[in-house]
């Protein structure tokens, strides 16, 4: 092509010229323009005699998806062949082409069986996808059929994470870090959704509309940002002061503590182990005493760690061979305080040696709570002896004898 003729019959070369001239040509194709009404009329009757009748009775009638449903369901393939003309013919006037060759059909219903072609166009195997949403799969899966690759993705992701030991902060980062990402990150939301929305995810929802700290969708993406947002509006801890919520979380939870030593101090601080007394508040066991041979007080958290004769004589045998909880009082059990002046790794030993008791007094609790008599204070003590040494064995064999014994003086 040399040139491009334009409406005042020059001949354009240039490459911006000959565009304007063919955007001059098809705006004048497409504006609008006065029409007598009778050819008007004929136009729109034309056009009415190529719709078929059950389709005009269908769209002239009130909306009715069902019946408009039923009516194009039950057109013949000379409907369909009528509409392709039509696509022919605008196509021939503006220039533009409808590739049959990536259009597909699919039968539903009655006809779901055919195999055959119509018009050209090519047979869909499987799943028929519109505007992102799968069709014509098993009827009763429909429903949820989008979603399986999905929950299969996320279920392969958190099923490595099922194998460690993680914190309540650790799930929530894999949670937010692994399986969030592969729903609100691995689709396409261009279009518009049929599926529902699994539980989990409307709970996330649910949580977020509850937290004002989400309504910043900065906040939101940065998992380390929300994470210290939430943790500096934390709720002041029961028996304490308002703003020592804060200052208990961190005493609780020192780095270099297992996970399970982590969030059993976490639940002590903030009360939410299940013991008899908020087991009988929610009508879960006949009596709130302790089941302790001569004990008749109510068995609350700070009474299982601190307050019954069982865990002071206990905590006896243990201050008695680690002098690292020397005056040591009920505030640093449950919320990790009153561990006077001591500092760096002192103060880390004296809490994991704490940390070990507790577990310790935990598990003699449950199993007294099935009514075994083998756990005597002198066997708990024993165990937790048991398991500062195997520490303090871990940590010979990693850094060796010398360099372990500076680190663990304090307790051997």
């Amino acid at each position: 092509m040399v040139g491009l003729r334009g409406l005042d019959g020059k001949i354009q070369t240039g490459a911006v010229e000959m565009v304007g001239v063919a955007t001059e040509f098809y705006r004048g194709l497409f504006e609008n323009r006065v029409v007598e009404e009778g050819v008007g009329k004929r136009f729109l009757g034309l056009v009415e005699e190529r719709v078929p009748e059950e389709v005009r009775a269908a769209l002239e009638a009130p909306f009715n998806l069902e019946e408009l449903r039923k009516a194009l369901g039950g057109m013949k393939e000379k409907g369909l062949e009528v509409a392709l003309d039509e696509v022919k013919d605008f196509s021939r006037g503006s220039g533009g082409q409808l590739n049959v060759g990536k259009s597909k059909i699919k039968f539903f219903g009655k006809w779901r069986s055919r195999t055959d072609v119509v018009c050209g166009i090519s047979l869909c195997e499987g799943p028929l996808r519109m505007l992102g949403v799968d069709f014509g799969g098993d009827a009763k899966e429909d429903g949820m059929s989008n979603w399986k690759w999905r929950v299969a993705a996320v279920s392969r992701r958190l099923s490595l994470w099922s194998v460690r030991r993680l914190t309540i902060s650790g799930k929530v980062l894999a949670f937010k870090a692994d399986a969030l990402p592969s729903f609100l990150v691995g689709w396409d939301n261009k279009a518009p959704k049929a599926e529902r929305v699994p539980a989990h995810l409307l709970w996330v929802v649910r949580w977020a509309r509850r937290h004002e700290e989400c309504a910043d969708r900065d906040l939101v993406v940065d998992h380390r940002r929300l994470y210290k947002a939430l943790r500096e509006k934390l709720r002041p801890v029961g028996g304490l002061g308002v703003g020592v919520g804060r200052g208990v979380w961190a005493a609780v939870q020192p780095k270099g503590l297992d996970n399970r030593l982590k969030d059993l101090n976490w639940l002590i601080a903030y009360g939410r182990l299940p013991v008899r007394d908020v087991l009988y508040r929610h009508s879960l066991t006949q009596d709130r005493f302790c089941p302790r041979a001569g004990c008749r007080e109510r068995e609350t958290v700070q009474h299982v760690f601190w307050g019954c004769a069982f865990a002071q004589e206990v905590w006896g045998l243990v201050k008695g061979r680690y002098g690292v909880l020397e005056g040591l009082r009920q505030e640093g059990v449950i919320f990790g305080e009153g561990l006077g002046k001591k500092k760096g790794r002192d103060k880390f030993l004296a809490m994991l040696l704490m940390s070990v008791v507790k577990y310790k007094l935990w598990v003699a609790r449950g199993e007294k709570g099935e009514v075994k008599q083998g756990w005597t204070t002198r066997a708990v003590f024993q165990m937790v002896k048991g398991d500062v040494e195997r520490r303090y064995g871990w940590e010979v064999l990693r850094w060796g004898f010398h360099a372990a014994w500076e680190r663990w003086k304090a307790l051997m």
